[in-house]
């Protein structure tokens, strides 16, 4: 039998945010240096683990399935965490 399942754009940065008592007013993906695709996969990730370093060692390329190396996928990190800390 066929189903239905409705997709919440950005529901866990939007669940996370409310939860401090914060609201998010745009997209929680969007950045103007990063694709979206590479912001989404590194925010679930870091919700994923505890660990910042095992997020960014599980963080592959979202076009290529490739791992992506540290070094580079860090400052992604850190342009996540300046948008909503």
């Amino acid at each position: 039998m066929p189903t239905f399942e409705k997709d919440y754009s950005g529901f866990y940065p939007y669940l996370i945010h409310a939860e401090l008592g914060l609201k998010l007013l745009r997209d929680p993906y969007e950045h103007s240096q990063y694709g979206r695709p590479e912001i989404k996969a590194i925010f679930l990730l870091t919700i994923k683990y505890a660990d910042e370093t095992q997020a960014l060692l599980s963080f592959k390329d979202p076009h290529t399935k490739k791992p992506v190396p540290v070094a580079a996928s860090s400052p992604i990190l850190e342009a996540i965490k300046l948008k909503h800390l």
